[in-house]
């Protein structure tokens, strides 16, 4: 009896197993099925890939770019990627109640064309108590010269009648000063940049220098100090401290008013008019940068084939410090994990699973942000993400969940992913579009044309 039972204990692990490997070599060719009938409909619709094929489109410029939706990041006077310099910061007048730190130089995507086109079209916002006292880091990055600034500014040592500009801090200090019998400081900060005739040159910091992290926030609870504001100025060659015509210096220069513009990219920057003549592009400065920053279009599993591309939609985006994904649109009723360099998320985490999100027709929010994650480790130049699909492959077993897992593509591969700018269309017959609302296939244009 005890041979016996160990015969039949054998047979029934034997069994097992063979099972078990059943299973597994049915999902394999569940898989390799799946793939075959995918690439297959996509050729029959799209035509077969070239071999030189890329699926990132992320570098491509498009007339229609300026016509979308802006990035959505929050407004920030303290930027992300500020990393302080060499030096630990220094106080300025009145009794160093005016801090300075040093940012180190940071690098950002060249955004000039999308500043200019939208300045005319930007709110004039108010320079108020949260500039004023607050904390600001700034780089200095497009400067741009006026017209009759030729004549107004050369001399013989400068004939070429540079324009400098600059942004500082207005403070009377009570005492026994020449005017309104205190002590006017105009305090100059190293924010500033020169450009000529008409002209748009690349500032301090374009050009590889430091940003600067100005704190006055000391100013504003000491009862010695009035006439606290903030002066954008151009030095059209005379006294800024002296009276001019009867004009003093304060309702000159005084800065009560800038534009802010986010860029499709989420870049921020703050726009100043400097010399008043209602162009708030004198001096731009940049406030939070991008190195990097792309939309990941993403086909997943599912036996419609559709082709819409809008199963994962996710702007990854890098400013040089931090690196950090959004979630605009799931429309997908499959679970998945979706990782991005070394950082993975799972839709069940945060979502029901089997439920679509921000692509019915009609109804699409292209500023939404489902979920923010805090990424690591991720490339922009390898696009080192892939996707996890927990799908139903196996028609016959509806229990078996099937993973399916594809990276981003190679080149001349059928694709999963794609690529474009978070500021990219690409055009339908409804006009341009971010992203494909459901059931519409992606347009081959994007890659033909």
């Amino acid at each position: 009896m005890g041979g016996f039972s160990i015969i039949l204990i054998f047979f029934s692990s034997s069994c097992t197993q063979n099972e078990e490997e059943q299973v597994v070599s049915n999902k394999n060719q569940a898989i390799s099925t799946f793939f075959q009938e995918y690439d297959a409909s996509f050729i029959a619709k799209f035509g077969k890939p070239s071999p030189n094929q890329t699926w990132d489109f992320s570098d491509r410029v498009e007339r229609d770019d300026i016509d979308v939706l802006p990035y959505e990041v929050g407004t920030r006077a303290i930027s992300s990627a500020a990393v302080t310099g060499a030096f630990e910061g220094y106080g300025l007048e009145p009794n160093n109640d005016i801090q300075i730190m040093g940012l180190q130089p940071v690098v950002t995507l060249n955004e000039l064309a999308l500043i200019r086109y939208y300045e005319p079209t930007l709110k004039v916002k108010d320079w108020t108590e949260e500039q004023i006292y607050g904390i600001n880091d700034m780089w200095v990055w497009y400067v741009h010269g006026f017209e009759g600034q030729e004549t107004e500014l050369v001399t013989e040592d400068n004939p070429y009648g540079d324009a400098t500009y600059s942004l500082g801090i207005h403070v009377l200090e009570s005492g026994t000063g020449s005017y309104n019998a205190g002590t006017e400081y105009f305090t100059s900060l190293p924010i500033m940049g020169t450009a000529r005739t008409n002209g748009w040159y690349g500032g301090s910091s374009y050009a590889g220098g430091p940003g600067f992290r100005i704190n006055a926030s000391a100013l504003k609870n000491n009862e010695n100090y009035s006439n606290i504001y903030w002066f954008a100025m151009v030095d059209d060659g005379t006294d800024v401290t002296s009276l001019e015509g009867d004009v003093e210096f304060r309702p000159k220069w005084e800065l009560k008013t800038f534009k802010e513009y986010i860029t499709p990219m989420g870049a921020v920057y703050w726009l100043f008019d400097c010399n008043h003549d209602g162009d708030y592009t004198d001096l731009v400065c940049l406030v939070e940068p991008v190195v990097a920053a792309k939309r990941y279009l993403i086909e997943d599993v599912g036996t419609a084939y559709d082709f819409d591309f809008n199963d994962i939609v996710v702007d990854v985006r890098d400013n040089g410090v931090k690196q950090t994904a959004v979630v605009r649109a799931v429309g997908g009723t499959l679970d998945f994990k979706l990782t991005i360099g070394d950082k993975t998320w799972q839709k069940s985490s945060e979502f029901n699973k089997n439920t679509a999100y921000n692509v019915a027709p009609g109804s699409i929010d292209y500023n939404a942000t489902l979920t923010t994650i805090d990424v690591e480790g991720w490339d922009p130049l390898e696009n080192n993400i892939k996707v996890e699909v927990f799908s139903n492959l196996l028609k016959n077993n509806t229990s078996e969940t099937v993973n399916v897992t594809f990276p981003f593509p190679k080149q001349g591969e059928v694709p999963h992913i794609i690529a474009i700018r978070p500021a990219q269309t690409f055009a339908t017959d409804d006009g341009a579009i971010p992203w494909m609302p459901e059931r519409v296939p992606i347009p081959d244009e994007l890659w033909t044309e």
